[in-house]
Order: structure tokens, then C-alpha cells, then sequence
């Protein structure tokens, strides 16, 4: 047998104090009856004073408090296993947050429709496992597969247009993040619902649809917009209109619904097609069409629980308890409390062991965290696992949980960890998980995921003093790069012989390239603290014209 909490066993120390109170207060009574009355007639005078049947009594109680307090220790042996299964499918839900979204041709505007759809469809897929992936001119998965559904209303209530630093709308990348977020999935149960308008300004499509056909991946656009367009209005903080986007020739952009490139992407991969435009909200419509496709049961999870004992020892107190109760000669005052206390213990019978399980996480999560202080994150993932086993929805043991991955340099399951806590914590925390994300995007060397996941951070803390210095030092390493990759791209034949010199030739070009380089980042890092960059913007937007992906931003 194990005790769950041992700490309760620190309460059997007041059993002796209590044996103690019971033996001074019976010698007491005696004593005061001495003074007045001859002990050889009490059984006459006093016949309720029966001195053996108080010490009965006075046992009883002791032994059923001794038995509460073993029961409140959680007892536990034997084992069992548990397994959780569900009949449903596997979704992923792409959004497509490019600036075109904010066109109004329906109401109130593409973007806002499309959340609400979303929210909507969310509500009636109650057994299907739901990923979010957030894409424009790049793409990233914003949650994995979960069946926690209030935390994907929350991110989606939280998305927000520009939410991605790259502009543009890229499908190519919003289908492959999709399908790497199903990669686990079996085959015959991938479903991608692509929330677009279809514009797909960026990357050709044709890699991502044969990806999607050889994984068996069914894609469903959901085409937001209409096919005559609208032109796409930019906004000040209080909402007023202050211009309408306009293209490289200063000519006003006109966003259409791009209905020919979101049925064919359907029809080649086995999906459906939905318009918007056509209904007041489309989700029950879709929601026929997703759930007529092939479920499967799905092992959630399997467990080994060792089984609570508890009840025993309380159901032995109730009946110890309900024995002093009968045998009492005591005032009804003193019965009215036996019984409460007999009903106290009786309900604790019945009750789930909600605050046990609150009990043993807790217990848990502050022994991993102490671990985790002390560098041993082994031991401390354990404990945080433990922890989750007992209150699966608990944000806070989910953000110890990726610290612990972080510590560990295991930076996709900290996000995966951070990402399940996002959905469950207050708002300050909120903007931890965000910030820790962004570090562990900048560990792995993803600065653009990194910068949006700071900024993200800042929306929800905009005093976050350390988010705004690491989306400084991002926004310099991102700027770094991109001059190295400039200068490696504007090499002229004559630089790239002279990386075939003699070796001591060499070794001197490579300390003037790290003479250089270092004096580079120190430009870069005088003109960010200037904000003298005009110049170099111009550069790079002439270098940049001629990569297709930054054609178009909207």
C-alpha cells in the first residue's frame, strides 16, 4: 500500500493529545462526583454515569478519526489500467490572416466572418481532434491536434491580421504546414479546412497538392469573399478608413474570391468546395459534409492508475461513528454534532476526490519544480507528467512542462507544451508562453516565427520588458542575414576563385571576412538604434522585387 499524501500522516500526532483531553476530562467528571456523592452511589443516584461505556465511546471516536485521517492520506493498491476512446476524425484548420482579409464584399468583413465560422464549426465538432495552423506569406501551426476546444476558441478569438511578419498570401505553405501537422494522423482520416479567399499571391501550388495527394489528405476551401471583389481598407487604431491599398503602380487593389483556384485544389484532392457568401453562416452545411466522412475509434490515451482506497477507511469511520452515535447517553446538543459529523463523513464517502486529485498535482508540479530548479529535468518531467496525469487541464503544470523541454534543448515539444498552456492561462501568463515560445522558434534558428510570437507576447503584455529586448536582438540577427545573403548572392567570379587560394591565403581572407562582419553588425546594430534606415530599405526593396514571393503583400 501507498500513500498518496503523506504529509496528512502528520495529524496522527494529535491522536495522543487527544487520548491525553479525553482521560483528564473523564477523571474530572469523577472527581467532581467524589465531592458530592460516595462512588458506591452513582450507579443509583447517577445511573447515566456509566464510566465504561465513556471509555467506549471515547475509543470509538478516536478510532474513527484515526480512520479519517488515513483515508484523507489517500491509501492506494492494486492497479488498473484505463483507456479512453473516441469515434471522430483528425481536422486542421488553416486561416488565412493576409491583409486582403480585411475586405468587407461580406459582412462584417472577411476576416471577422471567418472566425465566426470557425467558432461556429468548432461548437459541433465535439469529438474530432482540431489543429489550428495561422498562415500569409508564411505559415505556422498554432496548436496541434487537441480535443480541448474552449482553448482553440480562445486563439481564435485572438487572431489578429499581420499576427505573421511576412505579407502575402502563400497557400503553398498554409497546405504544407497543414499537412505536417497531420503527419501523425492514419491516412484515411486527414481533413484540411482552408479558410481563404483564395488570392494566392506567393509560392505555385502544385508540390503542396501532390504532398497532399500522396498523403491522402482531403482538402475543404472555404472560400470567403465574392467573385467582383472589394478594395481592401486601411485602418487607424480607432478604426476609420484612411486610404484603400494600393499596388506598386499606385493603382487601388481590387481582392477578389479566387473560386477557380479553391474547386480545383478540392477536386484534386478528394474535398468540397464551400461559398460563404451564399448562406448567413455556412459551418451546419459544412459540418454535414465533414461528418458524413469515415470516423475511427481513437485509443486517446491508455493509463496505469493505482486504485484509491480511500472509501474503505471512510466507510469504517462512518460505521464506527454511527455505533458511537446509537450508543451515546450524551445531551441531544452532543448527538446533533456525532450526526453532523457522521453526515460530514458519509458525503465525503459519496464525493468524488476532485480536491485529492488537486491535492496530489499540486504536490507534483511544486516537487518538479524544485527539480527543475536544481537542474534535474528528468526527474522534473516525471513530476510535471504526474502532475498533468492528475489535472490534465491545468495551464501552469503545461508551462513548468515546456520550461522543462526548454532546459532540456527540446525546443518542439516546449512549444507543443507552451502551446497547450497558452489556451489555459490568465493573461499576464499568457504573454510568458508567447514570450517562451518566441525563444524556443529563436533557439532553433526560425527568426520570422520568433518575431511574431514576441510581438504576440507584447500584445498581450505591452510592457514585457525582455520580449521587447529579444524582438530587438531577432529583428538584428534577421537583418544579418539577410545582408550576408545579399553580399553571398552579388559575388562576382573573381570572389568565388579566390576561395581556391593556397591555405595561409585563405585563412587571411577569412579573418577580413570576420573583420567585416563584425564590423557590419555593428552598422546594423547603430542604424536600428538610429532608426536611419532608408537607405537600406531601398536596397533591399530593389533585391527583393525580384523574388515573386514579395510581388504582392496583401
Amino acid at each position: 500500500m501507498i500513500f498518496k499524501n503523506p504529509n496528512y500522516a502528520w495529524f496522527l500526532l494529535s491522536l495522543p493529545a487527544l487520548i491525553a483531553v479525553m482521560i483528564i476530562g473523564l477523571r474530572s467528571k469523577e472527581t467532581k462526583l467524589r465531592q458530592f456523592i460516595n462512588p458506591l452511589m452513582w450507579p443509583k443516584v447517577v445511573p447515566s454515569f456509566d464510566r465504561m461505556a465513556l471509555i467506549r465511546k471515547h475509543v470509538l471516536v478516536l478510532i474513527a478519526i484515526g480512520l479519517i485521517i488515513f483515508a484523507a492520506m489517500r491509501p492506494q493498491y492494486g492497479t488498473e489500467f484505463k483507456v479512453s476512446k473516441r469515434q471522430g476524425l483528425d481536422i486542421v484548420m488553416a486561416f488565412d490572416t493576409s491583409l486582403s482579409m480585411m475586405a468587407e464584399d461580406i459582412s462584417p468583413n472577411r476576416f471577422r466572418r471567418m472566425k465566426k465560422e470557425a467558432i461556429t464549426l468548432i461548437e459541433l465538432l465535439t469529438n474530432d481532434r482540431i489543429g489550428l495552423v495561422v498562415f500569409s506569406g508564411d505559415a505556422f501551426i498554432q496548436s496541434p491536434l487537441t480535443l480541448d476546444h474552449s482553448a482553440l476558441r480562445l486563439f481564435i478569438q485572438d487572431l489578429h491580421i499581420g499576427m505573421i511578419s511576412k505579407s502575402g498570401t502563400n497557400l503553398a505553405a498554409a497546405l504544407e504546414t497543414s499537412i505536417d501537422a497531420l503527419k501523425e494522423t492514419p491516412k484515411d482520416h486527414r481533413i484540411v479546412l482552408l479558410f481563404t479567399d483564395g488570392e494566392n499571391l506567393n509560392q505555385p501550388m502544385e508540390r503542396a497538392i501532390k504532398r497532399a495527394q500522396k498523403n491522402n489528405v482531403k482538402i475543404i476551401p472555404i472560400g470567403l469573399g465574392t467573385p467582383s471583389g472589394e478594395p481592401i481598407p486601411i485602418r487607424n487604431d480607432k478604426g476609420v478608413i484612411l486610404q484603400y491599398k494600393r499596388d506598386r503602380q499606385n493603382k487601388t487593389v481590387l481582392s477578389k474570391l479566387d473560386e477557380k483556384t479553391l474547386i480545383n485544389l478540392a477536386t484534386k484532392t478528394g474535398g468540397s468546395y464551400f461559398n460563404t457568401s451564399k448562406a448567413p453562416i455556412s459551418a451546419p452545411t459544412i459540418y454535414k459534409v465533414v461528418s458524413q466522412l469515415e470516423k475511427r475509434d481513437v485509443e486517446a490515451d491508455i493509463k496505469k492508475h493505482t486504485k484509491d482506497r480511500y472509501h474503505i477507511f471512510l466507510a469504517a469511520a462512518f460505521l464506527i461513528l454511527l455505533m458511537e452515535f446509537l450508543l451515546s447517553a450524551r445531551k441531544p446538543k452532543a448527538k446533533r454534532l456525532s450526526m453532523l459529523l457522521i453526515a460530514v463523513v458519509g458525503w465525503g464517502m459519496m464525493e468524488t476526490p476532485t480536491y485529492a486529485l488537486w491535492s496530489e498535482a499540486y504536490y507534483h508540479n511544486e516537487k518538479g519544480i524544485k527539480r527543475l530548479a536544481q537542474s534535474d529535468t528528468t526527474t522534473a518531467e516525471n513530476q510535471f507528467a504526474q502532475a498533468l496525469s492528475e489535472l490534465p487541464d491545468s495551464g501552469p503544470i503545461y508551462y513548468n512542462l515546456g520550461n522543462t523541454f526548454f532546459e532540456k534543448g527540446q525546443y518542439d515539444k516546449a512549444i507543443d507544451a507552451y502551446t497547450q498552456a497558452l489556451g489555459r492561462l490568465e493573461k499576464r501568463d499568457r504573454s510568458d508562453a508567447f514570450y517562451n515560445i518566441g525563444n524556443s522558434f529563436a533557439k532553433k534558428g526560425k527568426l520570422d516565427k520568433a518575431i511574431d510570437h514576441y510581438k504576440n507576447a507584447l500584445r498581450a503584455t505591452p510592457d514585457h520588458g525582455q520580449a521587447k529586448h529579444n524582438l530587438e536582438w531577432a529583428m538584428i540577427q534577421k537583418k544579418i542575414q539577410e545582408s550576408k545573403k545579399d553580399d553571398s548572392d552579388s559575388q562576382t567570379p573573381s570572389q568565388n576563385a579566390k576561395e581556391k587560394q593556397p591555405k595561409k591565403e585563405a585563412q587571411s581572407e577569412a579573418d577580413k571576412n570576420a573583420t567585416m562582419e563584425k564590423e557590419q553588425t555593428e552598422q546594423v546594430l547603430q542604424y536600428l538604434e538610429d532608426q536611419e534606415q532608408k537607405a537600406r530599405n531601398e536596397y533591399f526593396e530593389k533585391k527583393m522585387e525580384k523574388k515573386r514571393w514579395l510581388r504582392d503583400d496583401w
